[in-house]
């Protein structure tokens, strides 16, 4: 665990791979625990984007988890939605929507539909919508996570305000400029306070800001707010990053 969140994932897989040897040996295959250790063994794939490989030990998991706690635990929903994670990225699209809906279903019986871990497969849900193209389903399934989160946290929460500027993104997808406009400009007041005006994640929402307003035709302000997105890239990740193009091909 230790080597994992230090980011030494083979040295992690490696000792996690042994603690999976003797806790089969001493507790059997089908043990809670042993779900546990197949669980971490998948992170660690995934933290290395070894994702057919995840989805391998992760689906290990789900049927251990089946067995020993049933369908309508917590755990069981988690490694669903990790499955869904796994088809996410890797294309699957379809596969991803069914298995987050299926974590959802779990989830909502389980924690109840206004707990955080259910917006945050929503906002899964949403994502996928959104890399669809279905963007007024994406809409639809951002404005009920935003509500979930807001009941748990807060309007001025950092997983909140992650909602909102999917909403902006959304709203900009749909053409909707000025209502994605108030979306981003509360985002970066946000995260302006929150992070300080020269990090990254102002300079995320700095950009989409720049977007709406070339979409508008608003051509200088826009090129001043890709200046300003630019400028902090080039400052916290230098000339050569991909985020740094991003700015300058826009500019």
């Amino acid at each position: 665990s230790v080597y994992e969140k230090a980011g030494c994932y083979e040295d992690a897989l490696m000792y996690y791979k042994r603690v999976l040897k003797i806790r089969t040996a001493l507790l059997g295959e089908i043990d809670p625990e042993t779900a546990a250790v197949y669980q971490n063994i998948a992170d660690v794939y995934e933290a290395l984007k070894k994702y057919d490989k995840a989805l391998v030990e992760y689906k290990h998991a789900l049927a251990i988890r089946l067995e020993c706690l049933g369908e309508e635990h917590y755990d069981t929903a988690s490694t669903v939605n990790n499955i869904g994670v796994m088809y996410e990225r890797t294309g699957k699209f379809k596969e991803a929507l069914e298995q987050y809906n299926y974590a959802l279903r779990i989830k909502r019986q389980a924690l109840g539909a206004d707990h955080s871990s259910v917006a945050t497969t929503i906002q899964n849900i949403a994502d996928v919508h959104q890399r669809l193209g279905h963007f007024h389903k994406a809409l639809v399934a951002y404005r009920e996570g935003y509500d979930i989160r807001v009941k748990c946290f807060g309007e001025d929460h950092v997983e909140t305000v992650t909602m909102l500027q999917n909403i902006g993104d959304t709203y900009t997808n749909l053409e909707q400029y000025d209502k994605a406009l108030e979306c981003y400009e509360h985002v970066l007041a946000f995260r302006t306070k929150e992070f300080g005006p020269d990090s990254l994640e102002v300079a995320a929402t700095t950009q989409c800001l720049g977007t709406v307003h070339r979409f508008q035709g608003k051509l200088d302000l826009a090129l001043e707010e890709y200046n300003a997105a630019l400028a902090i890239r080039q400052a916290n990740l230098g000339e050569e990053s991909a985020e740094t193009a991003s700015s300058q091909h826009m500019i």
